[in-house]
């Protein structure tokens, strides 16, 4: 049978098809139900959406790590007493405590526990070291306050005048650096979030472009008939939007299942002796209600890009002629 006859043969099944008003009414779909490019698609965006909230928790975890190592180091500055032959280390830690203890905006300033400062050195000096013997500088440990903290430059000035061989701390070298490296990974991780979306939109343009190819002959139909291009694309976006929100749906399920493995996983590991030093640096690590949403939020937005990427290609394709 010769293409023509085959078109007049769906031709005359289309138009002897039941009306959309005719009881017991159903429409078959343009594409089909189950094959096995459709499972295949559905895997690859499944995949995808797991990825990019993997990717989104990356970038939540890194923001939030970053904000609280910058608030605990915002937070408390330092003065270090080196020797002087001015000034005894007693009368420098005097005239320290005294302008500190008076100056707005500082909650507290004790001197640093010299235990702490032996522990901080042993793994140098060894533990038979002899701390006073050495030119070791003696440090205040100073809490601000986080809504009005004093005036760092006048406050080091002050020092400087006042106490020989004082040098105020304020970490804010190493609070630059540590919020460098925290915008360097939340870049990282939005690169590779929006990278993968761009790889699921092609995919899915490809994905169409094959449909309509595979289905010329009932698009065909579908225009002799009297169909407009609009009525085609919508049925191709119902079938992409379901397909996606059912594939994002099995991606969000897997990215939860895994971020609760990790982070049971990780939590354990964190309180063992091994982890101790990484706990320091990671907190207590969890998911909260946001890194949920945003799986969620995901989801819909896989199914969305899927829905309206495959109606721009049928439009593309339909435009460059069949």
């Amino acid at each position: 049978m010769n293409k023509p006859r085959k078109i007049a043969a769906k031709t005359t099944k289309v138009l002897s098809a039941p009306k959309r008003t005719d009881p017991g009414y159903a429409q078959a779909p343009i594409i089909p139900a189950d094959s096995v490019v459709r499972r295949a698609l559905v895997f690859v965006i499944a995949a995808m959406c797991l990825l990019a909230c993997l990717a989104l928790a990356i970038v939540l975890t890194a923001h939030r790590s970053t904000e609280r190592w910058a608030a605990a180091i915002s937070e408390e500055i330092t003065v270090q007493l080196a020797p002087s032959d001015a000034i005894t280390r007693e009368e420098q830690m005097t005239r320290a405590l005294e302008i500190l203890r008076g100056t707005p905006g500082i909650d507290r300033a004790n001197p640093a526990d010299e235990v702490e400062i032996r522990e901080l050195l042993e793994p140098w000096l060894g533990s038979d070291a002899d701390l006073e013997a050495l030119p070791v500088p003696a440090m205040i440990v100073i809490d601000i306050q986080r809504g009005s903290p004093p005036d760092m430059e006048a406050l080091a000035l002050r020092l400087s005048q006042a106490v020989p061989g004082a040098v105020l701390d304020d970490h804010r070298f190493w609070l630059e650096r540590l919020r460098t490296g925290g915008r360097i990974v939340v870049w990282i991780g939005g690169g590779l979030f929006v990278l993968v979306l761009c790889v699921m939109v092609a995919c899915v343009v490809f994905a169409t472009r094959a449909a309509v190819s595979t289905n010329r002959d009932i698009v065909e139909v579908l225009h002799l008939v009297g169909a407009r291009e609009s009525f085609i694309a919508g049925e191709f976006q119902r079938h992409f939007l379901v397909m996606g929100l059912k594939a994002g749906m099995a991606g969000g399920a897997g990215a939860i299942v895994m971020l609760f493995v990790t982070e049971m996983a990780v939590r354990r590991w964190l309180h063992t002796g091994e982890g101790a030093n990484a706990r320091l640096l990671l907190g207590d690590l969890s998911f909260d209600f946001v890194a949920f949403a945003g799986v969620i939020g995901i989801v819909f937005l896989v199914a969305i890009l899927s829905a309206v990427t495959s109606r721009l290609a049928v439009h593309r394709f339909l435009g460059e002629g069949l």
